[in-house]
């Protein structure tokens, strides 16, 4: 977000909006009805497997050992719109991973 990169760096320069270009998207699937079926939630990520992960012989993967099995009927597939966070959340996600430091007194 521009916006917290201008904040950082008290930077004075104007933002123009110049809006979706033709053939752009707007958000992404990221996950789709086709792969709901093999997808796993493990740590607060979803894994999706390999359609030819059940012909592989010997131990199974962590995520599918002690990962949880998306429910299907709860959702059948997952975009980038299906999870929007707020300024906030993007500069406390930017400070955990170190990538941008400032002080956390937010008015977002």
């Amino acid at each position: 977000m521009i916006e917290i990169l201008k904040e950082k760096y008290k930077a004075k320069n104007k933002i123009k909006r110049i809006g979706i270009r033709p053939g752009e998207k707007i958000h992404e699937f990221l996950i789709n009805n086709s792969e709901t079926p093999r997808t796993f939630e493990y740590k607060k990520l979803y894994v999706i497997v390999s359609s030819i992960e059940k012909q592989k012989k010997g131990r199974k993967p962590v995520y599918i050992s002690k990962g949880k099995k998306l429910n299907q009927s709860a959702m059948k597939e997952f975009g980038s719109e299906d999870n929007l966070i707020s300024k906030k959340e993007v500069k406390k996600i930017f400070k955990k991973l170190g990538l941008i430091w400032f002080p956390m007194q937010d008015k977002a």
